[in-house]
């Protein structure tokens, strides 16, 4: 990591040791920077508990000789059950015990969220950016109560300048239908049924994605490389005509290079993206 970053891991719920979150920041970093914040959100499916906040460092790595921004983080949140890695519910401590299902998950960011601006004051002065469930989850913000099952936020966030979905899942039964039934069992862990696919998938929302008070003049990026093995490019298209729908400023990046987790792993496609994104903003 950056030797001109200082890590503190901070928790912002009780109920679980996944309700934590990385922050790195220079040593002046305050609420007055003008510059934005980057905030990550990862992957694994809703379950993998090896994929963590600490996952971001290489991406941190490749970014963070940059000048354009005023501090990084990185959101936990609490994950369901993993098929190849279970736990016995009577020997398991409940704040380690791994049972989320939906909305658990998307409760889990917004409480992220409120809690990082709480702390460091920058508002909506950042922007949010997912990979691959953890893109899921950065649009789901944008669905409002829609993707909270009615309810309200359970904590109250301001929204990003911009959102990033790398390599993203936007629609849960068209990657089932598209690519086979191993994905249908999956998404059951995480949200249920098919019967409640459509209301979680970004790509299926009724609503607005301008809405909720966000403006005309912030920006969703989606990024995707040929190389990715688990996502597939109608996944992306679909979700940028949907955007497009709605009038949405976009930027789609279909040449990102490496493999799902090879992204990540590297640090430097998304790096790439999250530059890109920061000078999309500018003009």
């Amino acid at each position: 990591m950056s030797s001109s970053l200082t890590y503190e891991a901070h928790r912002y719920g009780k109920d679980h040791e996944l309700q934590r979150v990385g922050v790195w920041t220079l040593p002046d970093t305050g609420s007055q920077s003008k510059e934005p914040w980057i905030i990550y959100i990862h992957g694994g499916a809703w379950r993998d508990f090896r994929i963590d906040h600490k996952t971001f460092g290489p991406t941190i790595d490749a970014t963070s000789s940059s000048p354009a921004f005023a501090g990084f983080a990185s959101v936990d949140y609490r994950l369901s059950p993993h098929p190849s890695f279970p736990q016995d519910p009577a020997t398991t401590p409940a704040e380690e015990y791994r049972n989320a299902r939906h909305p658990d998950h998307i409760c889990d960011v917004w409480s992220a969220l409120a809690f990082l601006q709480g702390r460091y004051g920058f508002g909506s002065n950042y922007v949010l950016v997912g990979h691959s469930a953890g893109a899921t989850l950065a649009l789901q913000l944008l669905m409002g109560a829609t993707a909270l099952r009615g309810s309200a936020p359970p904590a109250d966030a301001a929204l990003p300048r911009a959102i990033v979905g790398l390599e993203g899942i936007y629609d849960l039964q068209g990657l089932v239908d598209r690519l086979g039934p191993a994905y249908g069992e999956l998404f059951e862990g995480a949200f249920g049924g098919p019967e409640t696919w459509a209301h979680v998938s970004p790509l299926r929302f009724q609503g607005d994605f301008g809405g909720r008070g966000w403006k005309a003049g912030e920006l969703v990026v989606l990024g995707w490389g040929p190389q990715d093995e688990l996502i597939d490019e109608p996944e992306i298209d679909g979700m940028a005509r949907r955007l497009e729908k709605d009038k949405v400023r976009m930027l789609v990046l279909k040449d990102l290079e490496g493999t799902h987790d090879g992204m990540w792993e590297d640090g430097r496609p998304f790096a790439d993206v999250v530059l890109k994104t920061l000078a999309e903003l500018k003009r």
